[in-house]
């Protein structure tokens, strides 16, 4: 990766003398009048860029001409916004294009290193993994990243050595749709035999936004059944074809490390980061943007239009990890082709207790929807009620969407004692038999495993299967995690029980053994609605702190005479822990003052304090997220390590695991 200098007229020029790590990018009229700059300045709406940006992670956009600051923008706040141009240069009135030839001519030497380096790079995978793979493949977005590797590749291996594949999101912007065009009929004019392949999602992508809920930075079931589950199922299909089975990929891909601090620690070849059938190689790893844009001039390759438009990164259009200026020129720009997927997401801020026009478009500006935690504000008429006992676990669920029986092959061979009122049989899992009871209701059933113990792996299964059967909407999500291709999912589920070995990944790879059950757990605590927008520090589940309620605190408060607030020996983050444990036992109100239950306490205190702990208690299981959990989701009388219970409430509440242990030292140490 090299540095960049400006270089003789509007030119820019790579060097191996800078370090500094300034990046500039092309900029095109498109972009320069979504700011407002044509008011400004006089420029043809020619195919050339015009002028240079330097995009940094800031407020602003600083524009540049021949080397010197032209014009200053604040970036407009998401979806409404506008922007602002906060500074003008007086010094030049119009804008000439830049001169590709030159541009070229002064890059070439810099950027041949950068090809050759790559091409061999990509030749030396190619005859490693070749034969360790069942197909080599470039993996193409439209995006400029995947649109540099497959010129890279194209120059290096024999159109029939590898193939393109295109991953229709359904929520990819026209531009996109054009450029896959564009650059099939582009290369194919090189060899004929050129072509993209393309898979996609066999549900509409609008629906599935309707039956999950819109996707979130803490739930990112789009990326897997958008784009992961139909690449997969498309080469699972291509190797049956061939009559070969699908053993790995090499696939090729733009990657970049300056992308994300996340991608920045990533192997320029390693297994695949998602995908276990994969060796990703990543030839431009060390690739910055401008690199990327000079090969592609350079080279005269086909542009995703949406580059024009100011677009930095080419994607999804509505996706939770967008900026508020990708956000700025999706809402100028495409309004009308990301209409429903906005829909989407206003009705779920109405359910979520916004009302209002305005208020819902501050929602939305403000992006609290992509805080999204679980399944709060969703409609759904499918309910699922799981209980554990010492040697159960039973469920009811109603309006289910998919035959229980099948799913239960999952685990093990599935044998029918008895078929009457009743369906009674075993399920044979890892050479145990567990006995389970199926029972018809008025919509839907009642299941109940006994014979257990305390295998929480088994449990964790059994669950999962109850949620498959309870939620699926043929996703196609887990169908691609079974490693022998014994699943089917669309249009119905199927299990192959002469393939299945019943390994569970098809459960194990998500907390609740399923995406859309997933999206509809309710949460302990947090939520991205209304109060959302009001937020506080200390609301959530971590409100006390890693403390338990200690017998001596609140013996202290209760012994106190209302002077506790004044006089306390606990440390800051004890005397916050404590108070939010007495706002949940009813014992102090929201402005910290005394409740008329915490006057009855104190005078009982001296009587029966049992009592007063049985009070507190009960309230802290009516109030608090963490202990209605505990009262709720934990069953009387079986015995659990701390572990367990940390593993359970990761699973049930999908939390981080550092979080679900402080929560559970909270509740260990009361």
């Amino acid at each position: 990766m090299y540095g960049v200098e400006f270089w003789k007229g509007n030119l820019v020029r790579l060097s191996d003398k800078i370090s500094e790590e300034k990046i500039f990018l092309p900029v095109f009229f498109e972009e320069l009048k979504a700011v407002g700059l044509d008011k400004y300045f006089d420029f043809p709406e020619c195919k050339e860029p015009l002028v240079w940006v330097e995009d940094k992670k800031g407020a602003y956009l600083s524009y540049y001409y021949s080397g010197e600051l032209l014009a200053k923008v604040k970036k407009p706040s998401g979806f409404f916004g506008k922007p602002k141009v906060v500074y003008v240069s007086k010094s030049v009135k119009e804008l000439k294009p830049i001169d590709i030839e030159e541009l070229t001519e002064v890059n070439r030497p810099f950027l041949q290193k950068l090809e050759e380096e790559a091409k061999e790079y990509i030749k030396e995978k190619e005859e490693e993994f070749k034969k360790k793979t069942s197909f080599v493949m470039v993996s193409y977005s439209g995006g400029k990243d995947s649109q540099v590797v497959l010129d890279l590749v194209f120059q290096v291996l024999h159109v029939g050595e590898f193939l393109t594949l295109f991953t229709d999101t359904g929520m990819e912007l026209p531009p996109t749709y054009e450029v896959v065009e564009e650059t099939e009929e582009f290369y194919r004019k090189k060899n004929p035999e050129f072509g993209i392949k393309r898979a996609k999602n066999p549900k509409e992508t609008i629906k599935l936004w309707k039956e999950f809920g819109p996707p979130s930075r803490m739930l990112r079931w789009c990326c897997s059944v958008y784009k992961i589950a139909p690449q997969l199922r498309y080469l699972e299909e291509e190797a049956k074809k061939e009559g070969k089975r699908l053993t790995s990929v090499l696939t090729y891909e733009g990657t970049r490390a300056d992308e994300s601090q996340k991608r920045s620690t990533f192997e320029r070849t390693s297994p695949g980061q998602k995908v276990f059938k994969e060796i990703n190689v990543r030839p431009i790893l060390h690739w910055n943007s401008l690199e990327v844009f000079l090969y592609i001039l350079t080279k005269k390759l086909p542009l995703n239009k949406l580059y024009r438009y100011g677009f930095r990164r080419v994607g999804c259009g509505v996706c939770p990890f967008a900026s508020p200026w990708s956000e700025f020129l999706l809402w100028n720009f495409f309004k009308e082709k990301i209409k429903d997927f906005v829909e989407v997401v206003l009705n779920y801020a109405e359910n979520m207790g916004v009302k209002g026009e305005e208020e819902k478009k501050e929602y939305l500006r403000k992006g609290l929807w992509k805080e999204r935690s679980g399944g709060l504000g969703l409609d759904t008429d499918v309910k699922v009620e799981v209980l554990e006992a010492l040697t159960e676990v039973s469920a009811v669920v109603e309006n289910h969407r998919e035959n229980f029986l099948e799913w239960l092959k999952v685990l093990g061979t599935v044998e029918v004692l008895e078929n009457s009122e009743s369906i009674k049989g075993e399920v044979f899992i890892e050479n145990r038999p567990v006995p389970f009871e199926l029972k018809k209701r008025d919509k839907g059933f009642e299941v109940t495993f006994k014979n257990l113990d305390s295998d929480q792996k088994l449990r964790k299964r059994l669950r999962g299967v109850i949620n498959k059967s309870a939620f699926c909407v043929h996703c196609v999500g887990c169908e691609v995690e079974c490693p022998f291709g014994a699943l089917t999912t669309y249009p119905k589920v199927k299990v192959k029980t002469d393939s299945c070995t019943y390994c569970g990944k098809c459960i194990d790879f998500i907390d609740a053994g399923c995406y859309v059950a997933k999206s509809f757990t309710i949460h302990i605590a947090g939520g991205s609605g209304k109060k959302a927008m009001k937020r506080k520090r200390g609301q959530g589940i971590n409100r006390y702190f890693t403390f338990g309620l200690r017998e001596s605190w609140l013996e202290g408060f209760l012994n106190s005479q209302g002077n506790w607030f004044k006089e306390n020996s606990l440390g800051p983050e004890q005397r916050k822990a404590f108070v939010n444990f007495l706002k949940d036992a009813e014992l102090i109100n929201e402005k910290k003052e005394p409740t008329e239950l915490l006057q009855l306490l104190t005078k009982l205190k001296e009587k029966d304090s049992s009592l007063v702990w049985q009070v507190v208690w009960v309230n802290l299981c009516l109030n608090s997220g963490l202990f209605n959990w505990y009262s709720k989701r934990v069953p009387w009388g079986k015995e659990f390590s701390k572990e367990e219970l940390i593993e359970k409430l990761v699973e049930e509440a999908s939390l981080g695991k550092r979080t679900a242990r402080n929560a559970i030292n909270s509740l260990t140490n009361t």
